[in-house]
């Protein structure tokens, strides 16, 4: 349950915002580059076929929508994200199902179930780390279509987990010294989201630079 002395700021929320956007993006061109590659990730060698993938950043991209409604208190919003994941969900798992794409289903169902236990708690940071983190296991063991492979998911995951972070502490950002008068609490506030801009910045490139081959294949 979100603590009561947090205090909801749109601002705080452009990093979950950004990661969603990002993440819809990545698993829509996935999906859409890859329509004839459902249920052949046995022949490619992989776990989760690229078709798979698409659809499931489409859902973490839902998820991380949920978790931002949450953290901004819009109760109204949160249940139709759920209804649209809900909706979107189970033709997704039909598909996967048919084309026997079963690990790619297990994390479809734990997306659901994920979502529903943040929406039941109404807490937003479990739900924003794990579609951040998730988010890099699907796209270590999916074929993937994108220009940077599997490291495409290295700006969604790292502002989902920044935006679970930011929500996480945001009862301690107060605590922050800021300065006296509203010139200067503006000031140190900017000064605090440039250096977190930053960070966030350093972590992408250095993900980066790691290997874009890894993945997960299946073992002759």
């Amino acid at each position: 349950m979100q603590s009561t002395s947090q205090v909801s700021s749109p601002l705080l929320a452009i990093p979950g915002v950004l990661a969603s956007i990002f993440s819809l993006a990545i698993g829509l061109v996935a999906l859409l580059t890859s329509l004839a590659s459902f249920g052949r990730q046995a022949e490619y060698g992989y776990l989760i076929s690229p078709g798979a993938g698409g659809i499931l950043f489409i859902h973490l991209a839902i998820a991380g929508m949920v978790g931002m409604a949450i953290y901004l208190e819009q109760e109204k919003g949160a249940r139709w994200l759920q209804i649209s994941i809900a909706l979107v969900g189970l033709p997704s798992l039909i598909i996967f199902a048919y084309f026997r794409e079963w690990l790619g289903g297990i994390f479809l169902i734990a997306i659901a179930a994920a979502v529903y236990y943040s929406s039941q708690r109404m807490s937003s940071a479990p739900l924003l780390l794990f579609s951040g983190l998730v988010g890099f296991l699907v796209a270590q063991l999916a074929i993937t279509t994108l220009p940077y492979g599997w490291k495409a998911w290295a700006i969604p995951g790292v502002l989902f987990v920044l935006a679970g972070l930011i929500v996480l502490l945001n009862g301690y950002l107060a605590l922050l010294p800021t300065g006296r008068g509203r010139g200067a609490r503006f000031g140190s506030r900017l000064l605090y989201a440039l250096f977190f801009s930053l960070v966030a910045f350093g972590a992408i490139a250095l993900l980066m630079q790691v290997p874009h081959d890894a993945g997960g294949r299946i073992s002759n």
